[in-house]
């Protein structure tokens, strides 16, 4: 399996060089991750790849499922990309008065000052729309939101 993982970076490097690609949108990165059977082995395998990218002037985008789309479980700690990311945003789903919610936060920005604000954004066919803070509810991050007040900037408009 190893070998495959191997094999897809070689792959996706020669792409990348051939067509001069400047942004690298590499979504699902779990799977990649667990191709490469040693845990060891994936920090400096996903480290050499973001540092090739890097030196080749490309702009990477890694995604990586979180496997709970609610709950209060949010651990990192075995995501090697986690580490590697110079931005880290977290978008998750809540749940409030009956409805599902998509919210963002920035939960790594290096050498940037950043809000730390949870937002809500809605997916039109207009393209993305991001709100304002969210006020009007808390428990967010776990996807359990809990309704705060009255409602006053997203999640309840």
């Amino acid at each position: 399996m190893e070998f495959e993982a191997d094999v897809l970076v070689r792959d996706i490097l020669r792409q990348v060089d051939a067509l001069k690609v400047q942004r690298l949108v590499l979504d699902g990165l779990t799977d990649l991750e667990l191709s490469i059977i040693d845990p060891g082995r994936r920090r400096t395998f996903l480290a050499s790849l973001a540092m090739r990218l890097r030196m080749r002037g490309v702009t990477s985008l890694f995604t990586r499922e979180v496997p709970k789309i609610v709950g209060t479980e949010l651990d990192f700690n075995d995501a090697p990309v986690a580490i590697l990311g110079e931005n880290l945003l977290l978008l998750r789903y809540v749940e409030l008065h009956g409805q599902m919610h998509r919210i963002m936060s920035v939960l790594k920005m290096r050498d940037s000052e950043y809000s730390p604000d949870l937002r809500e954004f809605q997916i039109k066919d207009t393209g993305v729309k991001v709100l304002a803070p969210v006020r009007s509810a808390v428990g967010l991050l776990t996807g359990q939101a809990r309704p705060l007040g009255t409602s006053v900037g997203g999640l309840g408009e």
